[in-house]
């Protein structure tokens, strides 16, 4: 199918959904979604196991393989936060929605490569600002022929909180790096509270960062993990260390409760739901009375054409009849 009947398709989809009879606006309860792309539903079912496992966080958490679907979800009212994740750069067309839902107040949580600058455009420094223009490997260890990165904790704080330093196997870690020098580029945004939690430290580089702006948001510049057990980036390696599962339920929580988005977009979202349910309602009675009077307008031409009939009878009766009986 191609791309534009694709999304044609979605939008047509979500839009019945969204002005179908709708409990979830009702209830005003919030939800998370998660992509980790069409290919790694594992990774995105372990993260959402953590979260239920955490048990802080009362909501509804959806996983979507479409980044279609994740673009437009975005844009839902209902939606408090957004998990992204990818072991590699590719652009799928969520950087001006990430952009979007942040600046509405939106809380994020992004892992790995999916907030470079190629998979995100600007967002990489807005949203989730460590900069990212690439990539850098871990150091190999030879002996399990896999790659390690070791965080440095740099800050204590309710995400970090009880945490110490840690080396995971993992791949890579995504930074801003100068090419030229072949060396981490130190940058830091220009407004909104910016705060790194931990560094990789072989380049020094942000390897956490939590940032609060017009939203919320904790980027983790590594942990972008995928399905393939025999790969560097499988999920499997690092995903059940205390660590990664403490940093990432804290980062997540920590997000729900600080973003600003939820509440004034279900608010708008009800009475707009209302609006349109009586608008609905005021069509339908229209409706109906426009049916009673076409009944009514309806019973009136058959009343007049069988009055009209008799009529016609009887001077048919007297012209015809009535003559002959004369002569």
């Amino acid at each position: 199918m191609p791309a534009a009947m694709r999304i044609l398709s979605v939008i047509i989809l979500l839009s019945l959904l969204y002005l179908t009879p709708c409990p979830a606006l009702q209830e005003d309860r919030p939800s998370i979604i998660i992509y980790t792309g069409s290919e790694n539903p594992g990774y995105a079912s372990v993260l959402r196991e953590i979260i239920e496992e955490d048990g802080r966080i009362d909501g509804d958490i959806q996983i979507l393989d479409s980044p279609d679907i994740f673009r437009l979800m975005l844009y839902f009212p209902g939606v408090k936060v957004a998990i992204i994740s990818s072991s590699a750069e590719s652009d799928d067309g969520l950087g001006e929605a990430i952009q979007w839902f942040f600046s509405r107040g939106g809380g994020l949580v992004s892992l790995g490569l999916a907030s470079s600058d190629l998979s995100i455009g600007t967002a990489s420094e807005t949203v989730f600002p460590i900069f990212g223009t690439t990539f850098r490997t871990g150091t190999m260890d030879p002996e399990i022929r896999k790659f390690r990165l070791t965080h440095v904790k740099e800050t204590e704080d309710e995400i970090s909180l009880g945490l110490g330093d840690f080396t995971v196997i993992d791949h890579k870690i995504l930074l801003s790096f100068n090419k030229t020098t072949n060396s981490y580029v130190p940058r830091v945004p220009e407004s909104g509270s910016y705060r790194v939690l931990y560094r990789e430290k072989e380049t020094g580089a942000p390897s956490v960062v939590k940032y609060e702006s017009t939203g919320a948001s904790v980027t983790f510049a590594s942990f972008g993990g995928d399905d393939f057990e025999s790969g560097f980036a499988y999920h499997g390696l690092y995903s059940y260390r205390e660590e990664f599962r403490a940093l990432f339920a804290n980062s997540v929580f920590w997000v729900w409760t600080n973003e600003v988005k939820n509440g004034p977009s279900m608010e708008t979202a009800v009475e707009f739901y209302q609006y349109m349910q009586e608008d609905i309602s005021t069509v339908r009675e229209e409706a109906l009375r426009n049916d009673s009077r076409a009944r009514n307008n309806l019973n009136f031409r058959i009343i007049l054409t069988i009055g009209l009939a008799l009529i016609g009878s009887v001077i048919v009766y007297r012209v015809t009849f009535k003559t002959r009986m004369e002569d």
